[in-house]
């Protein structure tokens, strides 16, 4: 008998708990980045920026802990690790990138989903050229 009300407890809390996820909220492990690639007037991949990413209506400026090397001339725009800044409205992040007192600036809209599981690249190039 106990073993019945075990069974009968646990499959009420198992399913009652299912009204929870009202919006099937089921997220992934992966780990969403995305990133620029920055060539100069020759082509050539652009190392040693000084990289600034500011969203425009809050003025966050973001950085990444992950310091991680991602490829010659290759940079981090936005990644997961600020997905429960963003909602489901886009927000406008600017990348500015400077060396040598040249300078290269690209916008993008971001956004998450409604279960804020990954940060989404809306709109934004995928390289940008500097004069240097």
């Amino acid at each position: 008998m106990k073993i019945i009300t075990s069974l009968i407890v646990g499959s009420i809390l198992l399913f009652g708990s299912c009204s929870l996820l009202e919006d099937n909220c089921i997220c992934t492990q992966e780990f969403v980045m995305y990133t620029v690639l920055v060539f100069d007037n020759s082509n050539q991949p652009v190392d040693s920026l000084t990289v600034e990413i500011k969203n425009v209506r809050t003025g966050k400026i973001y950085t990444f802990l992950e310091k991680i090397y991602l490829g010659k001339g290759v940079y981090q725009v936005m990644n997961d690790g600020y997905t429960k800044e963003f909602t489901e409205e886009p927000e406008v992040i600017v990348f500015k990138g400077s060396k040598s007192g040249a300078e290269v600036e690209s916008v993008y809209l971001f956004n998450t989903d409604k279960c804020r599981c990954h940060v989404q690249k809306l709109s934004g190039k995928d390289t940008l050229k500097i004069n240097l």
